[in-house]
């Protein structure tokens, strides 16, 4: 059964007050913007996952659908614990006329959990098409094509389960989603306004809200309407990650990494929650903890790109440019077109010595990388894209400078080995040889073969050429103290 508990209706009503539901002033803290794509001490494009659709297994009221409970069912996914018998009974109960719905929908997050997120959507719409107000169905399908970048898609879905269901609230808080998604904070807080008063107890509108209000600089608000969610359903994982974002936006990083603590006791194996855990670590700079932390994330969702990108900001802050340049490509692999994969291996060629390039063809490449994501970008550039790319570009201009000093400076000392350009030792008539009885060439560039010995036969020619410093060595390019660049995503 559910561990889900209900607040008293008088409650619910002092926080429809709070929220401006009901007609008591409000007196509110002025916005103060959050950068809610912290941490701000790590600034390559790293992804804080707030949690990927779908958000939680589903029960119908009443009986639960296998004997020892969904959720914790649900916390052994990752282990592949009784996973078997889990497809089996949710499978046997498809067609059934009370259950079948939720059945499809559960057999929809196994898959999506292990990363089969075609198999996943069409369990979604399976469920939908058997319950059209099926909330947690549709709120998986919109938030899939949010995570995606696809608004499009993500308002199709909205639209058809709107008119399959007559608007039903838990259909309308999905749109709370996209709401979220294009930042239009004051439509979630009004409209989740209105689903609560029809819908009290609905979780997904309690994320949204907290979300928008601590989007706009009131966490105050944003913490209430939590812990408000947590006394409805206090093992929802979903309001301890908005608590460990609260906690990181006050600089808390000791209160961010209890409240994942408490999810990873709820869910051991909740891949977006050991992402987040990295993500603290990271910003604490424990460069090895926060690795184990996103291996773990991926060893529960292999088909994890942002937690193969924030591995590779891992093993860069190890040193390890193989390991960092091989976690960004597969999450390249796993979301093609992937804008912050390429922004990290841009700024990996750089900073950093890699393996089989020179300095030239290592900031050649690191100007290809930039290119690449200012196309994937398509305008949401980073605030560092143009001060870095112009800083590759300037490096590569100055290597090719120094490269054709050096190629110049050694063409001119070869000449200056035979005055007669023909450097040959066969031909020359006036003394190439060792033997050349004036002593005007020598053997490089003693005068012991002249016969006069009094060197007046001429200068003789420098025992080597200049030494030109064209600094080719390769160098790590270090950008003050910290090994991290870009933005990072919350």
């Amino acid at each position: 059964m559910s561990t889900r508990r209900y607040v008293t209706a008088a409650c619910a009503v002092a926080m429809l007050a709070l929220l401006g539901g009901c007609p008591q002033p409000v007196e509110e803290t002025p916005p103060v913007p959050v950068d809610d794509s912290a941490p701000a001490a790590v600034p390559t494009p790293t992804t804080w996952a707030p949690v990927t659709a779908p958000v939680e297994p589903a029960e119908q009221t009443g009986p639960a659908l296998i004997s020892n409970g969904t959720r914790d069912a649900f916390a052994r996914i990752g282990s592949g614990a009784d996973l078997q018998r889990m497809q089996s009974e949710y499978s046997r109960m498809l067609n059934d006329p009370d259950v079948g719905a939720y059945a499809a929908y559960n057999l929809g997050v196994i898959a999506f959990r292990q990363g089969r997120e075609g198999e996943a959507e069409d369990r979604f719409r399976e469920a939908l098409q058997k319950h059209p107000a099926l909330g947690p169905a549709v709120v998986a399908l919109v938030r899939m094509s949010l995570r995606d970048n696809d608004i499009t898609g993500a308002r199709r879905t909205l639209d058809s389960a709107l008119a399959a269901s007559s608007s039903a609230p838990q259909v309308r808080a999905a749109g709370l989603y996209i709401a979220l998604a294009e930042q239009r904070y004051d439509d979630v807080m009004r409209d989740g306004r209105e689903i609560l008063l029809l819908d009290e107890g609905n979780t997904d509108v309690f994320y949204t809200l907290a979300m928008a209000y601590l989007r706009t600089g009131r966490s105050e608000l944003a913490q209430y309407i939590v812990e408000q969610g947590l006394g409805r359903d206090d093992q929802n994982v979903a309001f301890h990650m908005v608590l460990a974002q609260i906690r990181l936006a006050n600089d808390n990083l000791a209160g961010a990494q209890s409240e994942l603590g408490e999810v990873l006791e709820i869910d051991p194996y909740n891949a977006e929650a050991h992402n987040n855990l990295g993500l603290v670590r990271l910003r604490l700079r424990n460069f090895s903890r926060a690795a184990e932390s996103f291996e773990a994330a991926i060893e529960f969702s292999p088909a994890f790109p942002e937690a193969w990108l924030n591995l590779g900001n891992a093993k860069k802050g190890q040193q390890d440019y193989t390991g960092a340049e091989e976690a960004f490509q597969r999450a390249l692999e796993l979301r093609p077109g992937y804008a912050d994969a390429y922004f990290n291996l841009a700024v990996l060629y750089l900073d950093a010595e890699m393996p089989g390039h020179t300095k030239e063809s290592r900031l050649e490449q690191s100007l290809a990388y930039f290119d690449q994501y200012r196309d994937a970008a398509r305008g949401g550039l980073s605030a560092q894209y143009t001060q870095y790319r112009a800083e590759a570009q300037g490096l590569l201009d100055t290597e090719r400078t120094l490269g054709a000093q050096t190629s110049s400076q050694s063409d001119a000392g070869a000449e200056s080995a035979d005055p007669w350009g023909d450097s040959s030792a066969t031909d020359d008539p006036w003394g190439a040889t060792a033997a050349d009885p004036w002593g005007e060439l020598g053997d490089e560039g003693s005068e012991g073969d002249d016969s006069e010995g009094d060197g007046e036969g001429g200068a003789d020619v420098p025992a080597s050429d200049t030494d030109w410093p064209d600094d080719t060595t390769d160098e790590t390019w270090t950008d003050d103290d910290d090994v991290w660049e870009g933005a990072d995503e919350w």
